[in-house]
């Protein structure tokens, strides 16, 4: 990806790789420590086989909680490709977030200084705007 453009479909591509390779490295240390036990284990046995699995287990968690970050890099770049202006729908609807998840990407986009909202005296039934700070 360009450094300055979003592009919605690689973003969407990558993060079901990650959570695919993440399952498949749990599932596949699970299946290696099950098979450990097993009267014919194959092909690792004892030892090797449980450190095995348990590490496949292990990258695999690490890896899952990793695609399950916010992705403020990628609605910093969605903003900056949108005019420097951008809503809660834009970022929900783009980057495929649940409504917490939308919600705390913006506080957490607020927090730490990369957007600001606009008017915060709207309705409810209004959508504020954020700005990107330069």
């Amino acid at each position: 990806m360009h450094e300055n453009f979003f592009d919605q479909t690689t973003y969407l591509k990558q993060k079901r790789r990650q959570k695919r390779q993440a399952w498949f490295l749990m599932i596949t240390g699970l299946v290696i420590l099950l098979d450990s036990g097993s009267a014919m284990p194959v092909p690792l046995v004892g030892l090797p086989s449980i450190i095995v699995g348990v590490l496949l287990m292990v990258w695999g968690y690490f890896q899952y909680q990793s695609c399950q970050r916010l992705p403020l890099h990628e609605a910093l770049m969605l903003t900056r490709q949108m005019g420097g202006m951008i809503k809660r729908s834009d970022l929900f609807l783009n980057l495929l977030l649940s409504p917490e998840d939308t919600d705390l990407l913006i506080q957490a986009l607020v927090h730490e200084g990369f957007i600001e909202p606009l008017d915060t005296g709207l309705p409810p039934e209004n959508e504020i705007s954020y700005r990107l700070i330069s």
